[in-house]
């Protein structure tokens, strides 16, 4: 359909076209439009508008048709992107206007839109130039770490690029180009407050003076970020005038530039470090030319200088020394250069303060056929080397010295003395006759064969004496050179191990029997532990079965047979759990964490107590207790626990070995344990005593002197359980013993066990 527009609309330079908005269907096109697309004005007016633009733009399109009219007045300018008839890409800044059938014919009933064409394709293509630009520009902004900054005047504002933030340590949003308002500082004040001490001053002087007078600066100066951060930042800026030419503004640059500066100060710190270096060495370096003239030196007042540095500088080197000490450095220096290695020469010569002194020197060769020699003065080491002898005489350790060949040619006496040899005897290779036969062809092997290399040699092995002992030695030896790296012999000290081995010896020795002790306490606790648990439930249901037996009867001749045997079961189950409970006790008391606890102890209460619990045991024996303390009550401080069972093992003792219906007397007379006030209680019984040799064997683990197959129970571990205890208490505790006339046993224990070492006082009492 093609509506009658007139002239203006058919002949117009521009592209027009009348699209209905609801369908998007092309109404109308003028010629310019046919021009720009390449379609005749008949077939566009077949077409749709949606087959002008690409189809990524349809979206956005109708958005814009459905919210006409404010979409048209109040949305952003927009180029959309089109399509040619052959394909070509077109962009387009579309303008238009309502057009209505009462405003120029149509269909009453349709919205129609006629809209203006212009080409944008210049313009899309200049901002995506100016867009890359500004991309290549921030690029190049974030590697160079470069910032633009803009200063007016007027307000004292600054202005600043995202990177120059960056270096304040401000980090913008992507959608900002100025930081939140009031989250940075960007007055010029503030901005000088990020200058630390005199930079500050700097960079307003640097200022004022662009401002006032309209100089360009360029400065590197100290900044601290506003986070903080302290760096090094280059700044340079220039005036902006106004068309009278007047200030108006400052513009500019700044730069992080710490990673250079850092640089800078650590080579100018190293060059510094290395002036303060060759200033402190003794050594003394000239530098000559190719002609050898005197060209550089490290220290022209340096103590080894033979004459003054402006009599030699320029000069010839051999117009300032002797003829022989110049022909030795030059040909010194030929050397070094043929090889391109550092060459060594010795001399000797008078210093300008007229001392004789000897010297090392040597020569490095540099390019242009420069050569350099380092000279140190080795006067010192010459007369230590004539020294060195004298001084190993008076060591206390056997020195020896050999020449390049490993032959012997001094020893010490020391070492005369350790290998009962004489000097004339040891010299060459006749040392080697003191070496152990076993150990001869090895060592002759090793010493020999690093001789030539020049390495450290260190061996061990055995030499004999004149007298047949045996010692174990290690020799160490070094090569000893000339400064020109000549080998000139070896010097070296022979070490005698012997008493050190015999001390490892013993402390491995002591390790083993520690690690067995270990092995075996461990052992102990661990049977001792898996033990009672069967054997309690032995006693347990042999105690339910006896139990469970019928009661014989009036007048039955003898109990039966079977009770009689479950009565041994469970008599044997308890000895063998009271052995248990005894292993674990002697295991207890080798551990280092057992401790005492000392407290006041009535030493006569104890006795009573120990006679009250033992007394159904004397009864079933029909034997008596005689308790006898003295007049004043016995005390002392001392482990309640520990006593109490030392004296019950004791006195459990007494009465089953004492003589039945017999009596057992317990005493407390006064008395010391290791030197220090205390008691001796005495446990006596009036047996049938100890044999000299029973008494030997007595406080050995297990040991019951053939009691074991009496009717009297027991594992032979009391009296050693109790020997412990006593010497943990601070004590001792000792048995005398006749045969046919009782035994005694003897506890001595300190009156206060706190004297004596790693005894634990006794806890506050408490409230």
């Amino acid at each position: 359909m093609s509506l009658d527009l007139g002239p203006l609309f058919s002949q117009h330079p521009l592209p027009h076209i009348l699209f209905d908005l609801d369908s998007l269907r092309i109404v109308d096109a003028n010629a310019a439009a046919a021009r720009r697309y390449g379609w005749p004005v008949e077939r566009l007016q077949r077409m749709s508008w949606a087959e002008i633009l690409l189809p990524c733009e349809l979206p956005a399109l109708r958005r814009f048709v459905d919210g006409l009219p404010d979409s048209a007045e109040q949305g952003p300018e927009r180029v959309w992107r089109e399509q040619r008839a052959d394909g070509t890409r077109l962009f387009a800044d579309v303008r238009g206007v309502p057009w209505t059938a009462e405003g120029g014919g149509g269909d009453g009933g349709s919205r129609l839109r006629l809209v203006v064409i212009l080409d944008a394709g210049d313009r899309t293509e200049l901002m995506q130039a100016r867009r890359e630009e500004a991309e290549l520009f921030s690029a190049a902004e974030r590697v160079a770490r470069v910032g633009g900054w803009r200063v007016n005047l007027a307000t004292g504002a600054i202005a600043r690029t995202a990177t120059a933030w960056a270096i304040h340590g401000v980090t913008l949003p992507a959608d900002r180009a100025e930081p939140p308002e009031g989250s940075a500082r960007t007055s010029l004040a503030s901005t000088l407050d990020c200058y630390p001490g005199e930079a500050r001053e700097t960079a307003r002087s640097a200022l004022e003076a662009c401002a006032r007078d309209g100089i360009a600066f360029d400065v590197e100066l100290p900044f601290v970020d506003l986070n903080g951060r302290s760096m090094w930042v280059r700044v340079t800026g220039a005036p902006v005038r106004d068309a009278d030419g007047a200030v108006v503004g400052l513009q500019g640059a700044i730069q992080d530039i710490s990673a250079s500066k850092r640089v800078e100060l650590a080579l100018r710190a190293s060059q510094e470090r290395l002036q303060a270096t060759l200033r402190a060495l003794p050594d003394l370096f000239f530098v000559f030319d190719a002609e050898d003239r005197y060209a550089e030196v490290s220290d022209p007042d340096h103590p080894s200088m033979s004459h003054g540095w402006p009599e030699k500088v320029g000069r010839r080197l051999q117009d300032t020394v002797s003829p022989e000490l110049a022909a030795q450095m030059v040909e010194s220096a030929r050397l070094a250069r043929a090889s391109g290695q550092v060459h060594s020469y010795l001399y000797d010569m008078s210093t300008r303060d007229g001392s004789h002194r000897h010297f090392e020197g040597r020569t490095v060769p540099l390019e242009d056929g420069r050569w350099m020699s380092l000279v140190r003065d080795v006067t010192e080491t010459v007369h230590l080397e004539r020294r060195f002898r004298l001084l190993a005489e008076s060591l206390p350790m056997a020195v020896f010295e050999s020449d390049a060949q490993g032959q012997t040619r001094w020893v010490n006496e020391q070492w005369q003395r350790l290998y009962g040899m004489p000097e004339p005897l040891a010299l060459g290779s006749g040392w080697l006759q003191g070496v152990h036969p076993q150990d001869r062809e090895g060592v002759r092997r090793a010493w020999y064969g690093s001789v030539g290399s020049g390495e450290r040699y260190t061996h061990e092995n055995r030499i004999v004496r004149p007298d047949g002992s045996v010692r174990s030695v290690r020799v160490d030896s070094i090569a000893v050179r000339r400064t020109d790296g000549q080998l000139l012999g070896r010097v070296g000290v022979v070490v005698d191990l012997t008493q050190s081995r015999e001390l490892d010896e013993a402390r491995r020795a002591r390790e083993v029997a520690e690690q067995t002790q270990r092995h075996q306490t461990a052992f102990l606790s661990r049977l001792s532990h898996e033990l009672r648990t069967p054997l309690n439930a032995i006693i347990g249901f042999t105690e339910l079965l006896i139990l469970a037996e019928p009661t014989p009867s009036p007048g039955a001749p003898t109990p039966p047979v079977r009770g009689a045997r479950l009565a041994y079961v469970r008599d044997a189950g308890k000895h063998m759990l009271a052995l248990v409970d005894d292993l674990l006790e002697l295991q207890r008391l080798q551990q280092p964490s057992f401790n005492l606890r000392p407290e006041p102890v009535d030493l006569g209460d104890a006795l009573n107590a120990c006679a009250a619990m033992l007394d159904p045991l004397a009864r079933s024996r029909g034997v008596q207790f005689d308790v006898e303390l003295p007049e004043r009550s016995p005390m002392a401080v001392i482990d309640r626990r520990a006593l109490r069972q030392v004296l019950l093992n004791l006195g459990s003792n007494a009465v089953k070995y004492g003589r039945a219906g017999g009596c057992v007397q317990l005493r407390v007379l006064p008395g010391d344990s290791a030197g220090l006030p205390g008691w001796r209680i005495e446990v006596q019984d009036d047996g049938e005593g100890l044999s000299e040799p029973a008494m030997q064997r007595l406080f050995q683990p297990f040991e019951r002197l053939g009691r074991e197959r009496g009717d009297q129970p027991g594992a032979g571990l009391g009296l050693v359980i109790s020997r412990q205890l006593a010497q943990l208490l601070g004590g001792s505790l000792e048995l005398r013993s006749r045969a046919g006339q009782g035994t005694t046993a003897c506890l001595h224990v300190p009156a206060d066990a706190r004297a004596r070492p790693g005894i634990e006082a006794p806890a506050p009492p408490s409230h």
